[in-house]
Protein backbone atom coordinates (compact mmCIF):
# COMPACT_ATOMS: atom_id res chain seq x y z
CA UNK A 1 0.00 0.00 0.00
CA UNK A 2 3.17 2.29 1.00
CA UNK A 3 4.30 1.57 -2.40
CA UNK A 4 1.33 2.28 -4.07
CA UNK A 5 1.22 5.96 -2.47
CA UNK A 6 4.92 6.50 -3.22
CA UNK A 7 4.77 5.85 -6.53
CA UNK A 8 1.35 8.04 -7.11
CA UNK A 9 2.92 10.81 -5.47
CA UNK A 10 6.13 10.09 -7.73
CA UNK A 11 4.13 10.03 -10.49
CA UNK A 12 2.37 12.76 -10.03
CA UNK A 13 5.23 15.18 -9.17
CA UNK A 14 6.90 14.35 -12.30
CA UNK A 15 3.82 15.34 -14.09
CA UNK A 16 3.58 18.50 -12.25
CA UNK A 17 6.89 19.66 -12.51
CA UNK A 18 6.80 18.97 -16.44
CA UNK A 19 3.99 21.17 -16.24
CA UNK A 20 5.08 23.76 -14.48
CA UNK A 21 8.66 24.33 -15.34
CA UNK A 22 7.49 27.57 -17.01
CA UNK A 23 4.60 28.92 -14.43
CA UNK A 24 7.39 30.42 -11.75
CA UNK A 25 7.18 33.83 -10.17
CA UNK A 26 9.77 35.78 -12.61
CA UNK A 27 9.85 38.54 -10.14
CA UNK A 28 6.99 40.14 -11.82
CA UNK A 29 5.61 43.17 -8.74
CA UNK A 30 1.77 42.66 -8.05
CA UNK A 31 -0.38 45.14 -7.36
CA UNK A 32 0.89 45.42 -3.62
CA UNK A 33 4.55 44.88 -2.26
CA UNK A 34 6.25 45.47 0.98
CA UNK A 35 9.23 47.44 1.28
CA UNK A 36 10.97 44.37 2.72
CA UNK A 37 9.96 42.41 -0.13
CA UNK A 38 12.88 42.33 -2.16
CA UNK A 39 15.32 41.25 0.39
CA UNK A 40 12.80 38.44 1.10
CA UNK A 41 12.89 37.14 -2.38
CA UNK A 42 16.89 37.03 -2.83
CA UNK A 43 17.20 35.64 0.19
CA UNK A 44 14.63 32.87 -0.68
CA UNK A 45 16.79 32.63 -4.17
CA UNK A 46 19.71 32.20 -2.13
CA UNK A 47 18.35 28.95 -0.32
CA UNK A 48 16.62 27.90 -3.14
CA UNK A 49 20.13 27.57 -4.88
CA UNK A 50 21.73 25.80 -1.41
CA UNK A 51 19.15 23.56 -1.46
CA UNK A 52 19.83 22.98 -5.22
CA UNK A 53 23.47 22.66 -4.33
CA UNK A 54 22.61 20.36 -1.35
CA UNK A 55 20.51 17.59 -3.33
CA UNK A 56 23.45 17.74 -6.14
CA UNK A 57 25.71 16.71 -3.30
CA UNK A 58 22.96 14.12 -2.68
CA UNK A 59 22.33 15.60 1.10
CA UNK A 60 18.53 15.45 0.74
CA UNK A 61 18.09 16.31 4.41
CA UNK A 62 19.73 19.76 4.48
CA UNK A 63 18.24 20.75 0.91
CA UNK A 64 14.91 20.64 2.70
CA UNK A 65 16.46 22.84 5.27
CA UNK A 66 16.86 25.23 2.73
CA UNK A 67 13.88 24.86 0.72
CA UNK A 68 11.53 25.36 3.87
CA UNK A 69 12.90 28.51 3.97
CA UNK A 70 12.94 29.97 0.77
CA UNK A 71 9.22 28.61 1.15
CA UNK A 72 9.23 30.86 4.60
CA UNK A 73 10.57 34.23 2.29
CA UNK A 74 8.62 33.62 -0.36
CA UNK A 75 5.40 31.67 -0.48
CA UNK A 76 3.72 32.77 -3.47
CA UNK A 77 6.65 31.39 -5.79
CA UNK A 78 5.48 28.12 -7.45
CA UNK A 79 9.03 26.93 -8.29
CA UNK A 80 10.05 27.11 -4.51
CA UNK A 81 6.90 25.42 -3.54
CA UNK A 82 7.58 22.57 -6.40
CA UNK A 83 10.94 22.39 -4.70
CA UNK A 84 10.30 21.52 -1.38
CA UNK A 85 6.77 19.29 -2.30
CA UNK A 86 9.97 16.77 -4.46
CA UNK A 87 12.03 17.12 -1.42
CA UNK A 88 9.31 15.83 1.25
CA UNK A 89 8.51 13.22 -1.57
CA UNK A 90 12.65 12.38 -1.20
CA UNK A 91 12.72 12.79 2.26
CA UNK A 92 9.85 10.17 3.30
CA UNK A 93 7.67 12.51 4.10
CA UNK A 94 4.35 11.61 2.04
CA UNK A 95 1.68 13.61 3.75
CA UNK A 96 3.55 16.90 3.70
CA UNK A 97 4.58 15.75 0.44
CA UNK A 98 0.65 15.63 -0.78
CA UNK A 99 -0.02 19.14 0.84
CA UNK A 100 2.53 21.16 -0.74
CA UNK A 101 1.94 19.39 -4.17
CA UNK A 102 -1.99 20.63 -3.27
CA UNK A 103 -0.31 24.19 -2.79
CA UNK A 104 0.77 24.03 -5.59
CA UNK A 105 -2.06 23.30 -7.66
Amino acid sequence: MKKNVALKLAASSLVLGVTTIGCTNAGTPGPVRLAKAPAAEAGAAQHSAAAQQALQAGNVAAALVSAEKAVELAPSDIGYRMLLADLYLKNGRFKSAEASFRDVL
